[in-house]
């Protein structure tokens, strides 16, 4: 897995639920557009999982907090449960 590892102190907007983690705020992201990463403190724990543009100002867009697999299945709960949600 790819990893994009924080600057000191830039975790906390993620640790609240922001889901971008801006090009700022990133000390190291080795990793392709598009490539999921996973996102770490500057002490190298885990924060959250994305998939990242180095090329952007977003460096890296949320998935999950989680560390879940990001394949067809996560994807399609995600369209079901977007679906369901607007349904209401």
């Amino acid at each position: 897995m790819a990893l994009c590892v924080l600057k000191p102190g830039k975790g906390l907007p993620l640790r609240r639920g922001h889901p971008w983690v801006y090009s700022g705020a990133v000390e190291k992201l080795d990793a392709a557009p598009g490539d999921i990463v996973d996102v770490l403190d500057h002490r190298g724990r885990f924060i959250a999982r994305g998939y990242c543009n180095p090329n952007s100002n977003i460096a890296v867009r949320v998935l999950t907090w989680k560390r879940e697999e990001i394949d067809c299945s996560f994807l399609r709960k995600r369209l079901l449960d977007a679906i369901a949600l607007r349904r209401h």
